[in-house]
């Protein structure tokens, strides 16, 4: 079963209406007492770095959430901001994130082009993964923020996808058992419901 974290800040109705027209089992996960039973989670992200952290811990979600990525190794999806919490800290916020992985999510700032990215833009997936299984490199998905891993920052190894706006940056991670997307899937039509439909599949 899927856990799909409620941030309280973020579009979770989305996403579950699309596990449940795929028929796949999920629940929201509000507290940590309802973790009995996931094998996968997702960290939703719409929002604000700060918000959605501080929201965490206020459920008392923080520590059985890393428990779930860090001792039981399960497969976990971040979602724009529920991937910026992968990473040691946001020059969005002050607080702190997971720290899963050894860097920071900066504030991009290509010239000639408006923050957010907001709208439709290509992937350039580096090579063929689980979590694109079946989707073609420069398909599209729904972009919206203004903070990322711009293309110098990350070992290449958990790269799998860039995208270009007035620079590139890099748009999906797989790191271990984190996978992680600067786009909304929820907002991405088909691409987006072929992506959570592949993260349910991912092997445990």
């Amino acid at each position: 079963m899927i856990g799909i974290i409620n941030t309280k800040s973020a579009n979770i109705k989305a996403i579950s209406n699309i596990y449940s027209e795929l028929g796949v089992d999920y629940c929201i996960i509000n507290n940590s007492s309802e973790f009995n039973n996931i094998s996968k989670l997702i960290i939703p992200g719409v929002g604000n770095f700060d918000a959605i952290m501080q929201n965490i811990k206020n459920s008392n979600l923080f520590d059985a959430i890393n428990d779930f990525a860090t001792i039981l190794k399960n497969p976990i999806l971040g979602i724009c901001i529920g991937m910026h919490l992968f990473f040691n800290s946001s020059e969005e916020g002050k607080e702190k994130g997971f720290g899963w992985i050894d860097n920071e999510i900066v504030k991009l700032n290509a010239k000639n082009v408006r923050y957010p990215h907001m709208g439709w833009n290509s992937i350039n997936i580096s090579e063929n993964n689980l979590l694109f299984n079946q989707i073609d490199s420069n398909s599209y998905f729904y972009f919206l923020h203004s903070y990322g891993l711009n293309n110098k920052q990350n070992d290449r190894s958990t790269v799998h996808g860039y995208t270009k706006y007035g620079e590139e940056f890099i748009s999906a991670i797989i790191y271990r058992n984190f996978y992680g997307v600067q786009f909304h899937p929820e907002k991405s039509h088909n691409n987006g419901i072929n992506l959570l439909n592949n993260f349910s599949k991912v092997d445990v």
